[in-house]
């Protein structure tokens, strides 16, 4: 099954109600360059952007218990034709009802493309976001994925701390099941937050960074994953 997409600039983005279960993704795309940085897309008509004004779906629910852990590939993203793979720590699985993974795709096709995400349970929707950025390492270009995910967090705020190098570039993603507050993030958000749910982010790129997300309310199920763009050297 697909999902409906987003865009705007370097985001693509499933809309989605606020409750019950659901399952978040992030996909990092790492493309040849001279430095690393955030990639820019030019201003131009998109009929993407059109569709993003319209009201998401209720149909995306993800029964109680069944966010899996991807161990059998339940889910795949690809963009622009390139297959990408879960990058090791980011995938929450059966953690909380709400589940959070981060894919990496190496080289993609350059000039805008489709992100697209696939899986096997019929039952299931999904957030997609996309952050892309060249002059990463092609060998090993995302490291150090970690996440933090609850059904009841006892705080506002949900944490990951993600291990990075002066000149590599932080990422993380961040889904609550009641609503992020503003500014959602510590960091600089680069996608969303959709329905006031999910969103994603980058960090400064000095080296290991906090990337915290601030909910409205106290007990409420957070699934946040981060991983590290790693630059070549």
């Amino acid at each position: 099954m697909i999902g409906r997409r987003h865009e705007s600039l370097d985001a693509v983005a499933i809309a989605a109600p606020r409750w019950g279960g659901k399952v978040i993704v992030l996909i990092l795309s790492a493309a040849v360059g001279t430095a690393l940085h955030p990639a820019t897309v030019a201003a131009q008509p998109n009929p993407v952007v059109i569709e993003n004004q319209q009201p998401g779906t209720s149909a995306w629910q993800i029964p109680w218990g069944r966010a899996g852990d991807d161990v059998q590939g339940q889910i795949t993203a690809s963009l622009g034709g390139v297959t990408g793979t879960v990058i090791a720590g980011t995938d929450s699985g059966a953690t909380a009802s709400m589940r959070s993974l981060i894919f990496q795709v190496t080289n993609p096709p350059s000039g805008a493309q489709t992100a697209t995400v696939s899986w096997t349970d019929v039952t299931m929707n999904a957030d997609v976001g996309v952050i892309t950025v060249s002059g990463a390492d092609q060998t090993t270009p995302c490291t150090n994925g970690t996440f933090a995910a609850s059904d009841s967090r006892p705080a506002a705020t949900t944490s990951v701390a993600i291990a990075s190098s002066p000149g590599d570039l932080t990422a993380s993603v961040g889904y609550t099941g009641a609503a992020w507050i503003l500014p959602f993030t510590n960091q600089s958000l680069r996608w969303g937050v959709d329905s006031g749910e999910s969103g994603g982010d980058v960090g400064p790129g000095t080296g290991t960074t906090t990337h915290t997300w601030t909910d409205w309310y106290y007990w409420q199920t957070h699934a946040v994953s981060g991983a590290n763009f790693k630059a070549a050297r």
